[in-house]
């Protein structure tokens, strides 16, 4: 299953960017070693959100320097997303010490 998932991955790369699907590996950091931009990247969400192969995605904190292609075919990096916004919305409602 991960191995289809990172073929749908790099094939959503190269078609959103003038990367060599060749070039894609696993360990490939998306911006420092694939240079996608922003552009690129918000085309490579919507490509993989539409094609399924990701399901959900929270990206307001996520440090896109550092995201491989394996985070994102493994979806470990929005998993990881959604523990720390769901840690975050519990201590929002907690009540406040007096």
């Amino acid at each position: 299953m991960h191995a289809h998932r990172f073929e749908t991955v790099a094939d959503a790369i190269a078609t959103v960017s003038a990367t060599d699907i060749a070039g894609i590996k696993p360990d490939s950091r998306l911006v420092e070693d694939l240079g996608l931009d922003s552009l690129e990247l918000a085309e490579l969400l919507v490509t993989l959100l539409d094609d399924g192969a990701l399901d959900d995605v929270s990206v307001a904190d996520v440090r896109w320097e550092t995201v491989t292609v394996d985070d994102l075919a493994t979806g470990r990096l929005f998993a990881a997303a959604r523990v720390q916004a769901s840690d975050l919305a519990r201590h929002r409602t907690r009540a406040p010490r007096t």
